[in-house]
């Protein structure tokens, strides 16, 4: 019998450039994905028993995902405007710059969606792991072309959890946190009505919206005082008003690179705490919402 030439992840590759063509670096590439969903309508008609007279398809939403273990860090400037290069700082912009994603689809041919946005920025670490990020996207258009892709790759070692360190309010550094959490969320919309286009941009979105900024962050901290307590309550007793933090998460790696992430205006929204028997360590859960967020760091 002979062989399918089934695809395998072996031979995958993965670019993300800028509508200008600067090549976006994700550092050590976990994993891919691209969906599009056609939103096919069914309609009936008397006189047609119950059966469906036919189908229409509706507009094309097209949107994906990428998870990486980062190097750099910089690549985050897909949620705003970066400033300088070794020594660099992400901040966001109220309207999200748009991008090329292309996938090897196999030897000769690759999948490219344009006009790319991505809505969904997250980065986790937890101890035992490595540091890692993913983000949501949506485009307006995929085409397959002839041609091949070609993943901007590194030698360097990402981030580890040994690494890093956390600082929350007025505890500053943490003692020891089991894992943290950020999330910056804009809620990508694709957008279309009753307009005036014809041929394959009929059912293209004319427009990928953004909505307004999400901003949370998470940890379980390994508890050694009161601290996660008092920024739950306010202060030593409920207060009328709750605190308003900071949440910082900083990294440098073998390579020499650093990495840091600040949650700004951040007011502790959930907290918890549970003791069981067996002598394990005490872990305090704790989630909240801020109001701005900065990436920066160093490139060796």
């Amino acid at each position: 019998m002979a062989s399918k030439n089934r695809r395998t992840t072996i031979h995958s590759e993965i670019e993300v450039n800028s509508n200008s063509g600067t090549a976006l670096n994700f550092g050590h590439i976990q994993r891919a994905s691209t969906s599009i969903a056609n939103n096919v309508i069914t309609f009936h008609a008397l006189g047609n028993g119950a059966q469906p007279k036919g189908t229409l398809a509706g507009m094309a939403e097209i949107s994906g995902t990428i998870e990486w273990l980062p190097v750099r860090g910089d690549e985050t400037v897909i949620i705003g405007s970066k400033s300088g290069t070794n020594t660099w700082s992400v901040t966001p912009k109220d309207t999200l710059e748009e991008y090329i994603f292309k996938g090897q689809i196999d030897s000769t041919h690759y999948a490219a969606i344009n006009d790319v946005k991505f809505g969904k920025f997250s980065m986790s670490a937890a101890k035992d792991e490595i540091l890692s990020m993913s983000t949501d996207f949506k485009g307006k258009a995929m085409e397959i072309k002839a041609g091949t892709v070609s993943t901007e790759t590194t030698t360097k070692e990402p981030f580890i959890f040994l690494d890093g360190s956390v600082k929350l309010g007025s505890i500053g550094t943490i003692g020891s946190v089991s894992n943290f959490a950020i999330d910056y969320d804009r809620e990508l919309v694709a957008a279309k009505g009753i307009e005036d286009t014809t041929g394959s941009a009929k059912r293209q979105p004319t427009d990928i919206l953004e909505k307004t900024a999400e901003i949370t962050f998470r940890s379980d901290i390994e508890v050694t005082g009161t601290g996660p307590w008092k920024e739950a309550l306010g202060g030593a007793q409920m207060s009328e008003n709750l605190p308003s933090i900071t949440a910082e998460v900083n990294f440098a790696s073998k390579s020499g690179n650093t990495l840091k992430a600040k949650v700004t205006g951040l007011t502790i929204d959930n907290f918890s705490e549970d003791e069981n028997v067996g002598g394990d360590i005490i872990v305090a859960s704790i989630d909240g919402k801020g109001t701005g967020i900065k990436l920066s760091g160093t490139y060796a």
